[in-house]
């Protein structure tokens, strides 16, 4: 499923990274029900040493001999690889380090689409200047989208199989049927 363009309007800006790690600092995200830590495809596991490394989402039953984690994660908040306000490994760095500023998103509806995060020191810089109001000049982000169009395989993945679906809670360390985290 092809993402959707970003809704953002406004004159076009050409989206440039600082190289700032801010993003790199805020990599666990939590809720009351759970904490997941930054995604990994499983070719990835190497770029963090194991011990940072749990398993992110999975399809089928946790006890069953035929679960498949599909994704990992790092566990740490910040990255260990961010060296003096920049990225150690930069060419090498995750897919999911690759997409950013945008992030694959399940709507309410089950269609996976992008969002553009405000978090991002770059784009709030640029919406302060604009008052809120621009869009992203996507030629701008080639490399990003391709990155996005694969990390959005494990999404809708996961969305495809919602009735098989698990998610592992760094928190409590132990997987979550996705139903469970529904509204």
């Amino acid at each position: 499923m092809a993402p959707e363009p970003i809704s953002m309007s406004g004159a076009s800006i050409e989206f440039r990274c600082l190289r700032c790690g801010e993003c790199c600092r805020r990599l666990l995200i939590g809720s009351r029900l759970i904490r997941k830590g930054l995604p990994l495809f499983p070719d990835e596991r190497g770029l963090f040493p194991g011990g940072l490394i749990k398993p992110g989402v999975g399809i089928g039953h946790p006890d069953k001999p035929d679960f498949r984690v599909i994704s990992y994660q790092m566990t740490e908040m910040v990255c260990p690889h961010l060296d003096e306000g920049s990225c150690g490994i930069w060419e090498a760095r995750p897919v999911v380090c690759r997409t950013y500023p945008y992030m694959p998103v399940i709507t309410q509806g089950g269609y996976v689409t992008k969002e553009a995060s405000l978090e991002c020191t770059s784009l709030m810089m640029e919406a302060a200047r604009r008052h809120g109001v621009f869009k992203i000049d996507e030629g701008s982000l080639e490399g990003e989208l391709r990155a996005l169009e694969k990390l959005s395989r494990i999404t809708v993945e996961a969305v495809e199989n919602l009735d098989e679906a698990w998610f592992y809670d760094l928190r409590g360390e132990r997987w979550i049927r996705f139903e469970r985290l529904r509204p």
